[in-house]
């Protein structure tokens, strides 16, 4: 690089630093540095002479553009020019409101930016593995006998659709599916001895303040209920019930780097059905785990692990299923 152009990159650093060529801005809660700039700032975002790297110049302890702390302050250019990126466009949905078919302007181009006009919609999708085990423990009513299985460790794989309503709102859908290989005592047969097993849910994810989040959802979930046919052969049947979950995740650690460990928990109530081999009583279900997550760039990667338990009470049986998983999963926002 020769003299001149180092003489010009020190003169322009200088230029957007100096006092009265900046604003200062307070992080809200679920704002990126792209969205800020969208709103408040004129000129472009990317491409020559762009705001952004005028931002990172103007807080070089800024760790991520897409992971901004709430309640920091920004300092951020004036910009180019007499409009922001957001003002544009609402200019231009003015225009093509306001010109009519015989191509003359009816109304003022020019519109006043509301809050509403902030308002940007999001979306997210996560994928993700889980290595579990799975115990099976069934007493017969009337003869009070019980039969245990117990799995190998298993694998499955989940996948979750998210929907940005607003800040605190998302709306999603998620699924997942898990293989297991049971055993059993070696005085005992067991027929059918891999299952699959398949949930879905849908609901609704509260963001309260900044370190707490809530879920409400219902869902569909197969349960797994060991009887037996006879004295040494055991069956592993599965039942379709509706279910109603509470959930709840919250921040243990949140360190300076986008790196957050949180505590979570479900619970829920399994309503009674009626099918052709069962009739499924009220149940409960409930899980305790821990996951960190990783947050760089629209993108996260999470390891969680966890303990549950599902009760589920039939005409002839009590069933107690327990579980344990480790998981692993990357979510993307776009």
């Amino acid at each position: 690089m020769s003299s001149t152009t180092k003489a010009l990159v020190v003169l322009v650093c200088t230029m957007i630093s100096l006092p009265g060529n900046t604003v200062t801005y307070v992080v809200r809660k679920g704002d990126t540095l792209g969205e800020v700039l969208y709103r408040n700032v004129p000129g472009r975002i990317y491409g020559p002479g762009n705001n952004l790297e005028k931002v990172k110049r103007l807080n070089p302890k800024l760790q991520s553009v897409h992971m901004l702390d709430p309640g920091i302050t920004l300092e951020l250019p004036k910009g180019d020019g007499e409009y922001t990126q957001l003002e544009l466009s609402s200019q231009s949905k003015n225009m093509r409101q306001a010109i009519g078919e015989n191509g003359v302007v009816k109304t003022p181009l020019v519109k006043k930016v509301t809050k509403s006009d902030e308002v940007s919609l999001h979306q997210s999708i996560i994928f993700g593995i889980k290595l579990s085990s799975e115990s099976l423990k069934a007493l017969e009513k009337l003869s009070n006998a019980s039969e245990i299985s117990n799995s190998d460790l298993g694998y499955g794989y989940f996948l979750r659709w998210e929907h940005k309503w607003n800040e605190d709102v998302h709306y999603f859908l998620e699924g997942s599916m898990r293989k297991f290989k049971f055993k059993v005592a070696s005085n005992k047969t067991l027929s059918g001895d891999t299952i699959l097993k398949m949930d879905a849910f849908t609901g609704i994810k509260w963001n309260f303040q900044e370190s707490h989040l809530f879920e409400g959802s219902m869902g569909l979930v197969e349960n797994l209920i060991l009887n037996s046919d006879s004295g040494s052969i055991l069956n592993i049947d599965k039942v379709v019930t509706p279910v109603l979950k509470i959930a709840g995740k919250h921040t243990v650690i949140r360190f300076k780097r986008p790196y957050t460990v949180y505590a979570f928990w479900n619970a829920g109530g399994i309503f009674p059905t009626k099918q052709s081999a069962y009739e499924t009583e009220w149940g409960s279900f409930w899980e305790v785990g821990s996951e960190s997550t990783y947050e760089l760039e629209g993108r996260s990667f999470t390891i969680s692990v966890s303990y549950g338990q599902d009760s589920l009470t039939t005409d002839s049986l009590e069933q107690t299923n327990k579980s344990i998983e480790i998981g692993a999963s990357i979510g993307v926002e776009f």
